[in-house]
């Protein structure tokens, strides 16, 4: 399974990242706040304790320069308090991943 996440500290302000607050705000605005966040050091325990296992966790440069750019999408906005990861269920046998990132809208 794949799922984006954001860093948890531009909601309990422990982390600052450019852009944040603007983001913070735009997404209030529109009635869809952000609630809730992880902290990358945390994840994997967090996904352990739901029998997940945590084969990747990606910021946003990583995630730009191995899915967007090849893509011709690398000036698509992205922050760097947006992060993405990939895990598996513990006991399941790995799914094939493709090498070429996700699929193209």
């Amino acid at each position: 399974m794949v799922f984006t996440y954001i860093h948890r500290g531009i909601l309990d302000g422990s982390v600052t990242f450019s852009g944040a607050d603007t983001t913070l705000t735009t997404v209030r605005r529109a009635g869809e706040p952000y609630t809730f966040g992880f902290d990358p050091v945390e994840l994997p325990a967090y996904l352990t304790a739901r029998k997940l296992i945590l084969i990747e966790d990606v910021g946003a440069r990583t995630y730009r320069e191995r899915y967007l750019i090849p893509r011709g999408r690398g000036q698509e906005p992205l922050a760097e308090f947006q992060r993405a990861a990939l895990v598996e269920v513990a006991g399941h046998p790995p799914a094939a991943v493709a090498s070429s990132g996700p699929p193209a809208p």
